[in-house]
């Protein structure tokens, strides 16, 4: 099935798409009854463990759980790979408009019943980027010719679109990129042990306390309280505007500003673990380089 926008003219027979979803459901179900069997068995008091090893079993669940996914949400997942790939990660509206059977989804497909598929996300005939809708708005502004040169021409972009479209892209993208930086960097701290109340359980076994305060685990987590989450989520605010700026100004090859900021994030890595190498271990060239000496 095609990733494009269907038209009277390329659409897929309805009785094709009917033994297509019938053959999926068909295999889902072959592929399911195994895996029920092996993970319910227990409960009915079938003892599995006394013909199947535990890890076998483990193993064989994960085998045809891989195989029900590939095999029912096929087209779905192909489609979610070419769109990662092309860096559109609009995959959701992109199958609301033009996949034969999501798009008569009521209020969210392009042809179902109080369709609102026109504001999520709209796409001409052949493209796989949006056009129009939120879709749009908060998809990446690849560079000046995206937006600062529509305006300083006073003329619409390559898409059609208005002076203040334009600029509602803008501000969208920048909004999106800043709190979803904000949102995983609070994610960030609380999975990684660096969030308060963990550094205040950390602060009390190095047995270090802050002077003027009881050592009392409770009081740390109050006082680290006003200082972490603010300085994460400034942070992560900042990261998300510097990645936008790159992105809205243009890099070198026409890299992301999160494939920029990478970038530099592994180097800066690279260079500090050289550095903390012997240095009398390095050549002399390269000590005098990471200045060992």
């Amino acid at each position: 099935m095609p990733l494009e926008t269907t038209s009277p003219q390329n659409a897929i027979p309805t009785e094709e798409i009917t033994l297509l979803g019938l053959r999926e459901f068909l295999y889902g179900i072959i592929l399911s009854a195994p895996i029920l069997l092996l993970a319910m068995a227990p409960m009915f008091g079938l003892s599995v463990e006394a013909w199947i090893d535990p890890h076998i079993n483990q193993f064989l669940q994960l085998i045809l759980t891989s195989l029900v996914i590939v095999t029912c949400g096929r087209s779905i997942v192909s489609r979610g790979i070419r769109s990662i790939a092309t860096s559109n990660l609009n995959m959701f509206t992109l199958l609301f408009w033009s996949h034969p059977t999501m798009s008569t989804v009521p209020i969210l497909g392009s042809q179902g019943s109080w369709s609102i598929a026109e504001y999520l996300g709209s796409y001409d005939i052949g493209q796989t980027q949006a056009t129009d809708g939120f879709a749009w708005y908060a998809s990446m502004v690849n560079g000046v010719g995206d937006w600062l040169l529509p305006l300083l021409n006073q003329s619409p972009d390559p898409y059609g679109h208005s002076l203040w479209q334009v600029v509602l892209h803008v501000i969208t993208y920048v909004t999106v990129m800043t709190l979803g930086s904000m949102m995983f960097a609070k994610f960030w701290i609380e999975t990684t042990n660096m969030g308060p109340k963990d550094v205040a359980k950390q602060i009390e076994n190095t047995g270090m306390q802050i002077p003027g305060f009881r050592k009392n685990p409770k009081v740390l987590e109050r006082i680290l309280m006003r200082y972490i989450p603010p300085v994460t989520l400034f942070s992560g605010a900042f990261v998300g505007l510097l990645a936008a700026g790159a992105d809205l100004l243009g890099t070198v090859g026409n890299a992301t500003g999160t494939g920029l900021l990478l970038a530099v994030g592994i180097i800066l890595r690279t260079y500090e673990q050289i550095q903390k190498e012997p240095a009398m271990e390095m050549h002399p060239v390269l000590r005098e380089f990471f200045g060992a000496e």
